[in-house]
């Protein structure tokens, strides 16, 4: 197969709505456009619109991309003379025509409620999600992005060494990090609030592990820093010697 051949079959097979897929191709080769088709072809299929989800990183992106699947609709609901001559943008009204037709068999009255077409950030997703969660159950209605996310982080870690003071198990261990840092609780709060903001790299390694396993673990890394130094501090003794 020639690489037309290749890309043509691929685009094809992006339409398949029964598999998963990934799309790698490079910047302006149309993987927006691949993607607003296979959202249209399952706006054909879905019971109701809420059921297909389309995230982005920025709201720019999700915008643009609500905008052209709203574009394409109100196209198809145009005479087919008004139509693109080109094929890409042609089968893209052809797939939105089809979405409008079981839209208007379902009742869903897009023309009048486009916010039944969920394109969000990833971060408007979480969001939703959170607010869902009932006030019983430690959920919130009114939940929104903090634009200073370490003020927050800071609270959480001076609520968390104060409760620590409260707790036997943990009253000694916190005691030895504030002996280790000169009692200075400014610091010591500081330190959780960074780790708390880089818990993506650390969080991992403590999720499922056992207390004695990583204890075990954690002594070993100190003892090759300890055998590192020694060897470092030896050499520089050795050099400073020689001279």
């Amino acid at each position: 197969m020639t690489l037309l051949e290749n890309d043509a079959k691929a685009r094809a097979d992006s339409l398949d709505i029964t598999r998963s897929l990934i799309v790698q191709a490079p910047a302006g080769s149309g993987k927006t456009t691949l993607l607003i088709q296979r959202y249209l072809r399952l706006l054909a299929a879905v019971d109701e619109p809420e059921a297909i989800l389309a995230m982005t990183f920025t709201r720019k992106a999700a915008g643009e991309m609500l905008a052209r699947v709203e574009q394409a609709l109100a196209q198809a609901a145009l005479p087919e003379s008004t139509w693109p001559d080109d094929p890409s943008k042609r089968q893209t009204v052809l797939l939105a025509q089809a979405a409008l037709r079981h839209a208007e068999l379902r009742g869903w009255q897009l023309q009048d409620t486009p916010g039944r077409l969920r394109i969000q950030t990833i971060d408007g997703v979480h969001r939703s999600l959170a607010a869902a969660v009932p006030i019983s159950a430690g959920g919130a209605g009114q939940l929104a992005l903090a634009s200073q996310p370490m003020l927050l982080y800071r609270e959480v870690a001076r609520r968390s060494l104060r409760e620590a003071e409260l707790d036997a198990d943990w009253a000694s261990a916190s005691g030895r990090l504030f002996e280790h840092l000169d009692n200075a609780w400014a610091r010591v709060e500081e330190l959780l609030a960074k780790m708390l903001a880089q818990r993506a790299r650390w969080l991992p390694h403590l999720v499922g592990r056992r207390f004695d396993d990583l204890s075990r673990e954690l002594s070993k890394s100190i003892e090759q820093v300890l055998r590192e130094l020694r060897a470092r501090l030896q050499e520089a003794f050795d050099t400073e010697g020689r001279r």
